[in-house]
């Protein structure tokens, strides 16, 4: 009964990574990238249960976590559907005067942007996972740390989109002073023992040049970017054990002790599907759930209050938490119930909607978050380079890091960003309204190029 249902979901999965190829958008795109990374969270652990740990629970047990995950994948497709048939062409977001900063600066953005990003980095001794105390993590993280974390993403996704319109436009002095920063940040990644975050810049890329158009280069990244999460994954979890065994010990020294047991093949399979626990999760907390009232009033709230910055509401919710503290919210939850386990706590999607209105809500979720998915692409990956730059960074939160996310969880990750998306709008409608002054008085004393003129046009017109 759990084998026929992992088949039909890995089916699901590769027509998916069909759309890839035959897709026309960049959301097929993207919906191809989570089928290829839905493999190995949910079909595989079930034809491997030894492996994955799932051969304790009854057959039933597996089918039913199993069937929460594909309900889901199989009607957010189907919003997809929905999305691409009813949601217009509209005029996608534009930035216009930082746009045209981002294409004349691309080098000097990119020290202020690697320069951000290095002071994030700077500040991570450890992640949640190596954490002694998962919940003092959490709780001794300041405002500037979490603040520094949103803006250190934007400044990796502007080095990337960089690298890649330099790329195309064939500026090899842009392409190695900022390819250069992005090696540099790729190399620190690695220390770190994380599979997500050592994936963010590959994934980046790929989705950078597909969306300046160079869709086969892209297609070609994706494919050396799953080698390495193949040839990575053993080591990522070595390292991340080794460091939470040896507080202290450098990463070099660490990694002098690793080996690839039984062959690079079966080491790399082994701990993808080893880690693999999102069905597992989802059993064990699908009876916890069942026993709880549905989400609330705080729920909800929290979502609504997330833009609001946290000097102004102190003691906000936690996000997605049906009691406003962080052992309300379901990744927490599942850590507690793990005890200890490092798998993938934040992809479950299907189990969130669950957790907001049992079976009958699945379907709906799924179907509103295939529609965002259509959204997110058309207003932002079809703008102009700074909204291009914006969904770089959330195509890793919506495609990657969730797999795929539940409606409120995408949203969340989009809606957080709104006060840097309103203050970009604001800054580039100021700094365009400065340059069509400047312009004005430039043409009163006889000083305006024709270069200045079809600037202005452009601004007007805009």
């Amino acid at each position: 009964m759990e084998y026929t249902l992992a088949t039909a979901h890995l089916c699901i999965c590769l027509y998916l990574i069909r759309r890839i190829f035959v897709g026309t958008e960049i959301v097929d795109f993207q919906m191809g990238v989570i089928g290829a990374f839905s493999i190995g969270y949910y079909p595989l652990p079930v034809f491997f249960s030894e492996l994955s740990r799932l051969d304790y629970y009854r057959e039933e047990e597996v089918f039913f976590g199993l069937l929460i995950h594909t309900i889901f994948i199989v009607f957010c497709i189907f919003g997809t559907y929905l999305g691409k048939k009813f949601i217009p062409h509209l005029k996608s977001a534009k930035f216009v005067t930082l746009d045209q900063i981002v294409a004349r600066r691309p080098i000097i953005l990119s020290f202020f942007a690697f320069a951000t990003w290095v002071v994030y980095y700077s500040t991570q001794d450890i992640t949640s996972y190596s954490s002694e105390n998962f919940e003092a993590y959490f709780h001794d993280r300041s405002p500037f740390l979490a603040a520094a974390a949103a803006f250190a993403g934007i400044a990796l996704s502007l080095i990337v989109y960089s690298v890649a319109v330099a790329w195309r436009d064939g500026n090899k002095i842009a392409v190695f002073v900022v390819g250069t920063q992005l090696a540099v940040i790729m190399v620190l990644m690695l220390g770190l023992g994380q599979r997500l975050i050592a994936l963010t810049p590959i994934m980046m890329l790929v989705i950078s040049f597909l969306m300046v158009g160079r869709r086969k280069f892209a297609m070609q990244i994706l494919s050396y970017g799953i080698l390495f999460l193949l040839v990575f994954s053993p080591f990522a979890v070595y390292l991340r054990e080794a460091r939470a065994d040896r507080s202290g010990a450098t990463v070099s020294s660490l990694a002098s002790g690793f080996s690839y047991e039984g062959g690079i093949f079966e080491s790399s399979f082994n701990s993808i599907v080893d880690r693999a626990d999102l069905v597992k999760v989802t059993i064990q907390l699908k009876s916890y759930i069942d026993a709880q009232p549905a989400p609330g009033f705080t729920y909800y709230e929290s979502i609504a209050l997330l833009p609001v910055p946290k000097f102004i509401i102190g003691d906000k919710p936690y996000l997605l938490s049906t009691d406003g503290t962080m052992f309300g919210e379901i990744s927490v939850l599942a850590w507690k119930t793990l005890i200890g386990g490092t798998g993938s706590l934040s992809a479950f999607g299907g189990l969130v909607a669950y957790r907001e209105g049992g079976w009958l809500w699945i379907p709906f979720n799924a179907i509103a978050t295939g529609v965002f998915f259509v959204f997110l692409t058309r207003l932002f990956a079809e703008g102009g380079a700074v909204a291009q730059i914006l969904y770089a960074n959330f195509f890793v939160l919506l495609s990657i890091k969730k797999v795929p996310p539940s409606f409120f969880e995408a949203f969340s990750e989009t809606w957080g960003l709104m006060p840097l998306i309103v203050g970009l709008a604001l800054i580039s409608w100021l700094l365009g309204l400065l340059r069509a002054t400047h312009h004005r008085d430039r043409r009163r004393f006889g000083g305006l190029t024709k270069r200045d003129e079809d600037q202005t046009s452009q601004h007007r017109s805009t």
